[in-house]
């Protein structure tokens, strides 16, 4: 999709709210612990999530991100953001922790989610980013006292035009004025939705598709609610497509939601396998450059993902980390860096990837193996005994 192609990498080559944009980068630059949080308030699609990790790059840190509208309650808020708070890093790099959709808290008392945050903001040693889409929400008017607030406003008409021919121009695309006329019409100060319409013009050019493109879009939570437990294909297909989300989003958050499912292993595993076929895709058109062969990603992901999975048993979840790594920040962190680094040189591959994506692999095919055989490759792996345990622990987990 043009909203995950051309995404800014750098908050520089975004587009409007210059003056908070600045303040925003200025504030992470000089975080120091005890600081405000940031709270970035603003209608959806004007590239507030975009700053955070355009900024974040910039300067060194990883995201941490967390939907508040998908971990509402104190108790899932906890089991999520608690681990942060006791380490600086994990394998060793900056983090920050970023809180979206604040607004989508639970207010009520008995759910406690809005007091968590407070509390957390307070204590915690990182630097955390909050983000809003309502200023007046009750939930919201509770935190403004305690965040540094940055506020956003929808782009200007004539800076998305402006942007638009620009990128139009660079990327030699064929459409006429009137057609870019309109796309800034209808995208109502929303670059996100910009991007939408000019990739549906460009592939069908046609006075209703600016209308589909702006009117139909759902949430990325909403989406794959109605992908995992609607009982009609093309329902489940035109939730996915009514989603505004970059392709790699929907990957990683179906991947998110379906192993922290409670489903069978077969099930899971063709799951994956699904998955996997539609990440092969978007990698195959990164690397051909052949972005129009995306206006069949979403069909292909919809019809596969939904002949994967059994209809309301997965629910829709962003976890950062789908396995027992969150709870073990603090105690194995030196050890699983270690092991990250053996890891991942061994596949050629970050350490934080190989601990995160490639280690529950390994200790899965391990634990089908003898003891007396995982005993002898665990030890050709690493002479450490701390690393020994820390392994043996995931096989452990396999095994049960």
């Amino acid at each position: 999709m043009y909203t995950e192609k051309f995404r800014p990498k750098n908050p520089s080559m975004m587009v409007g709210n210059e003056e908070s944009r600045i303040g925003f980068i200025n504030w992470l630059r000089r975080w120091r612990k005890g600081a405000k949080p940031a709270l970035l308030i603003g209608p959806p699609g004007i590239g507030k999530t975009t700053l955070v990790y355009a900024a974040a790059e910039s300067l060194g840190y990883v995201v941490l991100e967390f939907n508040a509208s998908d971990t509402r309650t104190k108790e899932r808020l906890s089991s999520s953001l608690t681990p942060s708070t006791h380490s600086l890093s994990v394998l060793g790099e900056k983090l920050l922790v970023f809180l979206d959709e604040v607004d989508g808290l639970y207010a009520r008392q008995d759910y406690g989610g809005l007091e968590f945050i407070q509390g957390f903001i307070e204590k915690s040693n990182l630097p955390v980013v909050l983000a809003a889409n309502l200023e007046d929400d009750e939930k919201v008017r509770k935190l403004l006292p305690k965040c540094e607030v940055f506020a956003f406003k929808r782009v200007p008409p004539r800076l998305i035009h402006l942007y638009l021919k620009s990128l139009i121009e660079r990327e030699q695309l064929n459409i006429t004025i009137e057609s870019i006329n309109k796309i800034v019409e209808h995208s109502g100060g929303d670059i996100r939705a910009a991007l939408n319409s000019l990739q549906a013009v460009l592939a069908s050019p046609s006075s209703e598709v600016l209308e589909v493109a702006r009117d139909k879009r759902v949430s990325l939570r909403d989406a794959l609610n109605t992908l995992f437990n609607s009982s009609d294909r093309e329902e489940a297909k035109s939730a996915l497509e009514a989603c505004d989300a970059d392709i790699l989003e929907k990957i990683h958050a179906i991947y998110s939601s379906l192993v922290q499912s409670k489903v069978e292993s077969s099930v899971l595993l063709r799951s994956l396998l699904a998955l996997s076929a539609a990440d092969e895709l978007v990698s195959r058109i990164k690397r051909t450059q052949e972005w129009r062969q995306l206006r069949y990603f979403n069909a292909m992901l919809s019809h596969m993902i939904f002949d994967a999975t059994p209809r309301g048993v997965v629910q829709f979840s962003q976890d950062a980390y789908p396995w027992s790594i969150q709870l073990r920040i603090w105690n194995d962190a030196r050890v699983l860096r270690s092991i990250g680094r053996k890891l991942g040189s061994m596949l050629h591959t970050s350490s934080r990837e190989a601990l995160i994506v490639h280690l529950p692999y390994l200790a899965y095919l391990l634990s089908r193996l003898g003891k007396d055989e995982t005993q002898r490759i665990l030890r050709e792996f690493t002479a450490d005994e701390s690393e020994l345990r820390v392994l043996n622990k995931e096989v452990a987990r396999f095994s049960k």
